[in-house]
């Protein structure tokens, strides 16, 4: 049994120091050639390829006072450092600190309002497999607020275009370009609280700048709103209210002050209702949907206050001419008996 240890303890060994080693000889090596991390590959010769691919793992707040959304993703991003070819025998995977070694593109989200993507890797979650081939495939756990221009016409039953954008920071287009490896972003949680995800579209196109022009990527996902919680919170209240202003015409014309209270609580209803929604929304200068149908709402309901007032006021004329007609009549029949 011993001469079996004997054997096989150096390959055991060997075995389970394989990953520690792969990363020593590639120490070695960055050092031995003065490897310059901040130096890009290919430089001087042709544009660094950047091909990019995300996985969005869930949408967090999608704020529509603040005209932003939260997006939790896995961003990945690959390329090829020549410098790096034929100096491993099998793919080492580097994470924490030892993913400083290596030259890595500095890129950043273009419509970000915070980001985590400037942050060192030793604070997240990242790790960084270099192949023997000298490929470099990088990717972090990534956390973006980024800033959405929605339009509100159709609320609240509109679709959003959130669009985020990535490129790097210091690198023009003739040193550094991107591209999207997939066509499409995958989304694992489609549906949210108040929006659903019905497609992401990948984009690719030059931004011309003052200090250049830089290769800029844009992935743009489309959320449609859900209403069921509009419908049970604002339509169907909408719809009751109105027809309870209805009852002004089935109470007796001569309960005036009971049919005036009932349509100016219907009328302060409404109003109420219209503060509440605006409330969640940014002031913007046009009306939405939601208002227009709250403004309807407020007419047919000011419609039958108004004709409340009709029929009061008929009412007081018709009882003011009966009233003069029979002072008259008995005017008449005094002067009759005299």
């Amino acid at each position: 049994m011993a001469w079996i240890t004997v054997i096989f303890y150096p390959t055991l060994v060997a075995a389970a120091s394989v990953n520690l080693s792969a990363i020593q000889v590639l120490k070695k090596h960055l050092k031995t050639t003065n490897y310059d991390k901040g130096i890009r590959p290919n430089y001087g010769e042709n544009a660094t390829l950047i091909m990019v691919d995300a996985y969005v793992e869930s949408f967090g707040k999608i704020e529509e006072v603040e005209m932003e959304i939260t997006t939790f993703l896995y961003f990945r991003q690959e390329w090829k450092d020549p410098r790096l070819a034929n100096v491993l025998n099998s793919t080492v995977a580097l994470t924490k600190q030892d993913i400083g070694l290596v030259w890595r593109p500095d890129t950043f989200c273009y419509n970000s309002r915070e980001t985590d993507l400037d942050m060192e890797d030793t604070a997240l979650h990242s790790v960084l497999r270099l192949k023997p081939s000298g490929d470099v495939y990088y990717s972090r756990n990534t956390r973006l607020v980024v800033a959405c221009e929605m339009q509100l016409h159709d609320f609240p039953m509109d679709i959003q275009h959130c669009n985020i954008t990535f490129g790097s920071y210091g690198f023009t287009i003739d040193e550094v370009e991107y591209k999207w490896k997939p066509k499409e972003v995958p989304v694992r949680h489609l549906s949210m609280s108040q929006f659903s995800v019905t497609s992401s579209n990948t984009s690719r196109e030059p931004s011309h700048l003052s200090t250049g022009t830089f290769s800029d990527i844009t992935v743009t996902f489309s959320l449609q709103r859900r209403v069921g919680y509009y419908v049970i919170q604002l339509y169907l209240p909408c719809i009751f209210l109105v027809m309870l202003s209805w009852i002004i015409f089935w109470t007796n014309p001569e309960n005036y002050g009971d049919r005036l209270t009932l349509g100016i609580t219907c009328i302060l209803t409404i109003v109420f209702l219209l503060d509440y929604v605006n409330v969640m929304l940014p002031k913007v200068n046009y009306a939405k949907g939601v208002d227009w149908y709250l403004m309807t709402s407020f007419l047919f309901i000011f419609l039958s206050l108004l004709e409340c007032i009709v029929v009061e006021r008929l009412l007081t004329s018709k009882a003011q001419e009966s009233r003069d007609e029979g002072h008259d009549n008995k005017a008449c029949v005094i002067a009759s008996d005299r």
